[in-house]
């Protein structure tokens, strides 16, 4: 998590903890890769770029008329919709699967504006499961992708 939105949360809500999060270790993020290598009949030896356009690729556009920025918005509702069972915990990249954080679910939902700047920021969701992966880009576009 980039400190300026730690810092811009402080001052925003004052009095209030940024939600608990850890970012995870070079070895961690590469074993999170080996898992979707694994999910998705990838070779390991693919880069990672490669694995990010491969997901995009695979993932399904979201109704055009929900999008991120909108104060409808509901992280909850796309998965319920989806028909996923989601864990307590969920993984928030933010590059190339080699920058990711994890963090509860209900604290990602409950302080989303917070977390995803539109413009910056394209972000991919998924659980421990590797079931699913909600996808949502710099224009607060979102896709989603579930494995079978």
């Amino acid at each position: 998590m980039e400190k300026f939105k730690i810092d811009y949360f402080k001052n925003s809500c004052p009095g209030k903890d940024f939600p608990d999060f850890k970012v995870l270790t070079a070895k961690e993020c590469e074993n999170i890769r080996s898992g979707l290598f694994r999910k998705l009949n990838l070779e390991g030896d693919i880069s990672k770029l490669d694995l990010t356009r491969k997901i995009e690729q695979l993932s399904n556009s979201i109704d055009n008329h929900l999008n991120a920025k909108s104060e409808s918005f509901s992280l909850i509702k796309i998965l319920e919709s989806n028909q996923v069972f989601f864990h307590d915990n969920v993984y928030v990249n933010w590059h190339r699967y080699d920058n990711i954080d994890i963090m509860k679910l209900k604290d990602l939902v409950r302080y989303f504006d917070y977390i995803w700047y539109p413009g910056p920021d394209d972000i991919n969701i998924f659980d421990e499961s590797f079931e699913w992966i909600l996808s949502v880009d710099h224009g607060g576009f979102i896709s989603f992708l579930q494995f079978d």
